[in-house]
């Protein structure tokens, strides 16, 4: 990872707290299920497992900055 995006990482975790972060991607996440799908897309899972590695990382940032 270039120290540029490193740097462009840790200021989004500065300015959002990766908890408060987590909260509102799920949101957006699931408002967009909702309203753009009366059902789950058919890559539904394929999405939620990019999702999930992204609520893992948000959850160690937390924890690491406390």
């Amino acid at each position: 990872m270039s120290e540029n995006l490193t740097e462009k990482l840790q200021d989004l975790l500065i300015a959002s707290p990766p908890a408060e972060l987590r909260k509102s991607l799920l949101r957006v996440y699931l408002q967009y299920i909702i309203s753009e799908h009366e059902t789950l897309p058919s890559d539904f899972e394929s999405i939620a497992c990019d999702f999930q590695l992204i609520i893992e990382f948000l959850n160690e940032a937390d924890e690491l900055l406390g």
